[in-house]
């Protein structure tokens, strides 16, 4: 197995700081994943917790918040879904009596938040 290239590695760590800069500009969650990148010496190492991370469902990246101080607002989650292509908004489908799928007549909020 070749492994993950240096170029993709460094993609993936910009994606990550990229979203953790938006929801908390204090740069706390930012240098916490940085920290936690730096110790892995090698792309291997990297490699094998992406891996591993990848097929666990449990596993998530956590965004650490001060309650009422550092807090992510509305347009810094857009901001990050935006960075992620992600949309917080679409059209829902669901049956009508007769079974018929009914779209939605405008976009809903289809976000998850934990």
């Amino acid at each position: 197995m070749a492994g993950i290239s240096t170029d993709k590695r460094e993609r993936i760590e910009s994606l990550v700081y990229d979203v953790m800069k938006v929801l908390d500009p204090s740069g706390d969650n930012k240098q916490k994943y940085k920290d936690k990148f730096e110790s892995m010496d090698t792309n291997k190492e990297f490699d094998e917790w992406l891996s591993d991370f990848l097929e666990d469902d449990g596993e998530n990246f956590y965004l650490e918040t001060e309650p009422f101080e550092k807090e992510p607002n509305m347009e810094s989650v857009k901001k990050a879904a935006n960075i992620l292509d992600i949309e917080l908004e679409e059209y829902i489908y669901y049956p009508n009596e007769d079974g018929e799928e009914i779209r939605s007549r405008t976009k809903v909020p289809t976000g998850l938040i934990i």
